[in-house]
């Protein structure tokens, strides 16, 4: 029996008993089980490898050994970390903005400075009360009652049309806000809506990740500029990036110290 698989049964043995003994919370439970599964995943890989023909092995053991050198068996089980950060691809979800508060520039599923709780697509008109721009309006999301949910970003998808082949408008949006909390975005005034498309590989980072609890909603101000005075549109829609936390129906998720910067990855960007 090797020195590392001596090393690993003894520390089974203790994350078994600090377990039985254990009065934490539930993280805590969870991250010694944690432990003690890639104990025993690495333990069967090592009972694996030393059951080779000693031939086969000879050339092969010492390379996968020091290929999980990384390993470090000194330090499983032992700091415990709680970090609060954006999840990972795959668990987050698109929450949609309504128009609540519109004007005269504004077209929704409902018509013409009508507002919308079941369609979140808005059509804006450049010029129509005042040129060159689009007088500015606010969106809502709905109350979600049967979830508590962790804001990590905010996209908009942009669609222009440019009546007279010139430079198309510019959406622009500000005052990111949970409640009438505090500003969530960096710039405390407008800024280009691209700056948060849905078509670029990462999403732009916040100033807090928040919790949206209900009977909070977000909240956003958008307004539009353009070189043309008339005539020119922008259709779009906005959506809030939230990771679940807990659902009334499918449970609470403990989330992860995920690392920054792959979280903040669209799952149809390419890294480079």
């Amino acid at each position: 029996m090797s020195s590392k698989h001596s090393k690993l049964l003894s520390l089974k043995k203790k994350i078994k008993q600090q377990m039985k003994v254990s009065q934490g919370s539930k993280n805590e439970l969870a991250n010694l089980q944690k432990t003690l599964d890639k104990v025993n995943v690495e333990l069967a890989r090592l009972s694996k490898l030393h059951g080779r023909k000693s031939k086969h092995r000879r050339g092969t053991e010492k390379k996968e050994l020091e290929q999980n050198n990384n390993v470090n068996i000194n330090t499983i089980g032992g700091l415990q970390f709680q970090a609060t950060s954006p999840p990972g691809i795959g668990r987050l979800v698109a929450l949609p903005f309504y128009p609540t508060s519109v004007n005269a520039d504004v077209t929704t599923s409902s018509g013409t400075n009508a507002t919308s709780s079941a369609n979140p697509v808005c059509i804006l008109s450049i010029g129509n009360t005042t040129a060159n721009a689009v007088t500015p309006f606010v969106l809502t999301t709905p109350q979600i009652s049967w979830a508590t949910l962790r804001i990590v970003g905010f996209e908009v998808d942009i669609r222009t049309n440019c009546a007279q082949n010139a430079s198309p408008p510019t959406l622009l949006v500000s005052d990111l806000k949970v409640g009438g909390g505090t500003n969530l975005f960096t710039h405390e005034d407008y800024s280009d809506g691209k700056f948060y498309a849905n078509e670029n590989d990462y999403y732009a980072g916040l100033r807090d990740y928040p919790l949206l609890v209900s009977p909070n909603t977000t909240q956003v101000s958008v307004s539009a500029v353009s070189p043309t005075a008339t005539g020119n549109t922008i259709t779009f829609s906005a959506q809030l990036i939230c990771e679940v936390l807990n659902d009334d129906n499918y449970g609470a998720h403990i989330p992860g110290p995920y690392a920054r910067g792959a979280s903040m990855v669209r799952s149809t960007g390419v890294l480079k």
